[in-house]
């Protein structure tokens, strides 16, 4: 029978033979229902400690592609890493959605992919975004020190929650105007309070 074992449809495959965990398999319509007496179902695999589940979709014309997801515990060995990788495949691609990673039994952290880049990732320390923030509505509350990084070094401008001071470091500038006209900076040495090079329009104070 070329080494296949078929159960037709409506028929239940059972394995053991002990009552209460018994394991049964059953075909109902295009369902595979497995069921079993304790409430777990485990994989395991001795093969460089990984254990896999995939859904795949046949396309027809396209049977040696990948086309569907899958479910990854790779307990890292001999690296000591663990990861738990859900993700999918594309004509043969594999692309990560989630992934849940333990160095040791202290740091931990929880990443979110979008195709195969790396945008979302849950650390110890925090959580660190990788590209834009989009708030649609309602008001963004931050709680603890803030720090815009210029592009310059040392040129940053930081949020001081216990000063209750927003500080502009040496030559970071506060520029007033759609096109900049006022600069306010200091160079570490002088105060300056400026317009733009063209010189159109006064100070005003009071």
């Amino acid at each position: 029978f070329n080494n296949i074992l078929s159960v037709a449809a409506g028929s239940t495959f059972i394995i053991g033979d002990n009552v209460g965990i018994t394991t049964h398999a059953t075909i109902s319509g295009d369902d595979l229902i497995i069921e079993t007496a304790t409430p777990r179902l485990s994989l395991y695999s001795n093969v460089n400690e990984i254990s896999e589940i995939k859904l795949l979709e046949r396309v027809p014309g396209e049977e040696n592609l990948k086309h569907g997801a899958f479910i990854r515990y790779d307990g890292g060995s001999p690296d000591p890493d663990n990861y738990l990788i859900i993700g999918g495949y594309n004509d043969d691609t594999e692309y990560k959605f989630i992934e849940a990673y333990r160095a040791n039994t202290t740091s931990y952290a929880l990443k979110f992919y979008n195709n195969n880049s790396l945008k979302f990732e849950v650390k110890n320390t925090g959580v660190k975004v990788t590209g834009n923030i989009e708030v649609t509505s309602g008001t963004s509350d931050f709680q603890g020190d803030v720090r815009f990084d210029g592009q310059t070094a040392d040129r940053d401008i930081y949020f001081d929650r216990s000063e209750n001071s927003l500080i502009a470091y040496d030559n970071a500038q506060f520029r007033v105007g759609n096109g900049g006209d006022v600069r306010i900076y200091h160079d570490g040495s002088n105060t300056y309070i400026e317009p733009v090079s063209s010189g159109v329009g006064d100070l005003i104070v009071g």
